[in-house]
């Protein structure tokens, strides 16, 4: 054999020999194709299943990832927080009840008013009723959610609800003695329970929180000096004055009852300078937290002792406040605040640049978190939330 065939035909065993131990190699030491997909695809969605999960733990709707959210599209009136959960409202342009999430997530029309010419609306504690009073002086009516619409039947210039959902307070007027009258009474107007002469014609009534008191005092006018009277809702007795010190004062009772917060002037002829105060259960201790704003751009949290307030400006030159506020002959530019009613301590909820709109506040409430803040914008009735 020559040269040349020994070097080809070993030169072919020794590739060979090569093949024939890459074939061996792969058999035995490398996972089948298959076999490696099934693991990586198992790896993969196990991977996609730990990333959903972390997913599922983070996901928030919009209401509560920004700053201040636009929770309604349109415009409503009248909002009821209940529940932490939902916040009812009465929607005059089509003139139903409704409510909506308070993530803004979810809209609904939950019953028809079957009235006409609602003036404003009133929702019992619990959310179940909303009492509607209307423009042609007619009996008020009570709307049940999800039920039939009946008449409130006792003849009464104003009516509001106690604690209690089916329990009112009612203002009546004889035009023969001339007597107004502060009263309790049923919404089928049965257990009708008078409870002191009113000396005043237009009046605001609220239940004391933790006590059988009830509260009533004039509708805020500059003119004249607010004053707050409590008198009991089982034993009535005599009424007590508890605060006389401002003009055109108004007022809202803490959840504890043990404060008050207070507005108003104290002197009618700087009418355009009204002020924040808080005043104790007694009256007797008071304190000028000098805000310039009005209790009904305030609401109280639920330790009982912090306040949350729009504070207005744009304030037009010689206004007299709140009646020419509350007569809806100027709009305001609000900031949001809140203040420790104890310390004085205040603190900016959102800063002005980071308002979507002018905003003008007006039905404020807080969750019971004290996570969030709600309220309407009066220049276009829009429910907004800000979290804190």
């Amino acid at each position: 054999m020559t040269l040349v065939k020994k070097l080809f035909f070993g030169s072919a065993f020794l590739l060979f020999l090569t093949v024939f131990f890459l074939v061996i190699y792969n058999f035995v030491f490398k996972k089948p194709a298959k076999e490696a997909s099934l693991s990586e695809l198992v790896s993969s969605e196990e991977t996609f299943m730990e990333n959903e999960q972390k997913a599922e733990q983070v996901v928030t709707p919009i209401a509560v990832q920004q700053k201040i959210t636009r929770l309604s599209a349109t415009p409503l009136s009248y909002p009821h927080l209940l529940n932490d959960d939902q916040i009812r409202f009465y929607r005059r342009a089509t003139n139903t009840l409704g409510q909506l999430t308070t993530r803004g997530t979810t809209e609904s029309t939950i019953s028809s008013t079957n009235t006409a010419a609602v003036r404003d609306v009133q929702w019992s504690p619990d959310g179940s009723s909303a009492l509607l009073s209307t423009t042609d002086n007619s009996n008020y009516r009570i709307v049940r959610v999800g039920d039939s619409v009946f008449e409130f039947t006792a003849r009464v210039d104003y009516a509001t609800w106690s604690d209690e959902k089916d329990r009112l307070f009612y203002k009546s007027y004889n035009e023969s003695s001339g007597i107004r009258t502060l009263g309790m009474i049923n919404v089928d107007g049965s257990n009708d329970q008078p409870l002191a002469q009113l000396p005043f014609r237009r009046v605001s009534i609220m239940d004391v929180p933790r006590s059988i008191l009830v509260a009533y005092w004039p509708e805020p006018d500059a003119t004249q000096r607010g004053t707050l009277y409590t008198v009991g809702t089982i034993s009535p007795g005599d009424p007590k004055l508890v605060f006389d010190k401002l003009y055109g004062a108004d007022f809202l009772y803490s959840p504890t009852g043990s404060l008050i917060a207070v507005s108003g002037v104290a002197d009618p002829g700087n009418a355009s300078r009204t002020s924040l105060g808080v005043v104790n259960k007694d009256g007797d201790v008071y304190t000028d937290l000098q805000i310039p704003t009005m209790v009904s751009k305030v609401v109280w949290g639920n330790d009982g002792k912090t306040l949350y307030y729009a504070q207005p400006t744009d304030i037009p030159e010689g206004s007299i406040l709140p009646n020419d506020y509350d007569k809806g002959q100027f709009f305001t530019q609000d900031t949001f605040w809140r203040v420790d009613t104890s310390t004085g301590k205040k603190e900016r909820l959102i800063d002005l640049a980071d308002l979507p709109e002018k905003i003008d506040a007006t039905d404020l409430s807080i969750n019971s978190e004290g996570s969030a803040l709600f309220f309407i914008n009066r220049l276009n009735n829009i429910l907004y939330r800000i979290n804190l």
